[in-house]
């Protein structure tokens, strides 16, 4: 392994990103507390104190393995760590869901919160622990010589459901389902699955979503399924936001949008907002600035030749990835809304802080190149050399 210095397009980018949501959350903050009747700076203190904790976590995912004495415990250990990890957050789940307990807090007919002195949402904290668990169940079947049989596919379906039963089903929040399964499916197709593997993953989704908009109260997915197809006073407001915004928007403090027509303006509607306020341009900028980031990722993964380290760096990819597509697909009216978050943008402390944690995982990993070893005769690499300079000396 080779060591060198931290991709710094990465952290220039996450740093642009976090200071537009801060600027945004600067500008249509105040208004949006306003029409709640909250204190004016509610929001805007709030994100700055959501930045604070996601920098600490950045740091934190950075030197996750920095030191040698945690890499020699994590090598030893690692198995029963990230088991422990994943059941203790698939409990930690189902406790969220049930809205009877103690901490938790129920908003709009689901329970997805914990109130811990602040909002925290557990299924941000289960992506940690899928993109963990998966990455150690495909380098541990590789391993093994069991990749692609029933000791990796069993594991991994399990997982699955039991995302799709406690997220999607008990907490009724398709949008977090969609992204760790769609997570797990990356980093899994990536790892070498077959085509007749890919077409049966993709059956098994198909059934998964066609459950989830059938069973228990699904009236709310039906409904977003419809407003799709019709459309709904959501999207509608959102695609007037990019029209007012027209090609160089109307400036920070004029968002007319903010002001209550347009629905978690400063979370799952803030694209539309940014649109609204820098237009076609500052749009497509930020679109630009997402894509160059996920480039960068992906070229950070092609470095490791650890598995892995490798499905560590892609599960990222993945996370962002679906975040951008489902935020940015929902508002422009490509695909449903989901109500999903812009990674770094949006208002929101615990998937804020979650996929700083991750993106810190992928800048620790930038630091190095993993190599192969390359075992050469050295004996006949110095005659070899030696023959170049005799025959230099003669032609001299």
């Amino acid at each position: 392994m080779r060591k060198h210095r931290v991709d710094v397009v990465l952290v220039i980018l996450a740093v642009i990103f976090l200071a537009v949501g801060l600027l945004v959350m600067y500008a249509i903050g105040p208004r949006v507390a306003l029409a709640e009747g909250k204190p004016e700076n509610t929001y805007f203190v709030g994100h700055v104190r959501s930045i604070a904790m996601a920098v600490i976590a950045m740091l934190a995912g950075a030197i996750f393995f920095w030191r040698d004495k945690v890499q020699s415990y994590w090598k030893e250990h690692k198995t029963q760590i990230i088991k422990i990890f994943w059941w203790g957050t698939i409990a930690l789940n189902i406790y969220t869901s049930i809205s009877a307990l103690p901490l938790t807090q129920c908003e709009l007919g689901a329970c997805r919160w914990l109130n811990v002195g602040m909002s925290f949402q557990p299924s941000e904290l289960l992506k940690i622990a899928a993109l963990f668990y998966t990455a150690w169940l495909v380098s541990d079947r590789k391993e093994k010589g069991t990749y692609g049989k029933a000791e990796f596919w069993v594991p991994l379906l399990v997982a699955a459901a039991l995302v799709v039963v406690i997220v999607g089903f008990l907490q009724k929040d398709l949008g977090n389902t969609v992204v760790i399964i769609f997570m797990m499916g990356v980093m899994s197709f990536v790892a070498g699955m077959t085509w007749a593997q890919i077409a049966i993953a993709g059956l098994l989704v198909i059934v998964g979503a066609f459950a989830l908009l059938n069973m228990g109260d699904s009236e709310h997915r039906a409904d977003r399924l419809a407003s799709f197809s019709s459309g709904s006073y959501h999207g509608d407001n959102a695609l007037v936001s990019f029209g007012t915004g027209g090609l160089t928007g109307v400036g920070i403090g004029n968002s007319i949008s903010a002001t209550g027509y347009l629905p978690e303006a400063i979370s799952d509607s803030i694209f539309p907002i940014i649109g609204e306020i820098g237009g076609f341009f500052g749009a497509m900028l930020l679109l630009i600035g997402y894509l160059i980031m996920l480039y960068r990722i992906q070229a950070t993964s092609h470095r490791m030749k650890n598995a892995e380290d490798r499905m560590l760096v892609i599960g990222v990819f993945a996370w962002i990835l679906a975040h951008v597509i489902m935020h940015v697909g929902g508002m422009v009216g490509m695909i449903p809304m989901k109500g999903t978050t812009l990674p770094f943008l949006s208002y929101g402390g615990s998937s804020l802080m979650c996929v700083a944690f991750a993106y810190g995982i992928v800048l620790q990993k930038s630091c190095w190149t993993q190599r192969e070893d390359i075992n050469e005769d050295t004996s006949s690499r110095g005659r070899q050399r030696g023959a170049r300079d005799a025959g230099y000396r003669r032609r001299s």
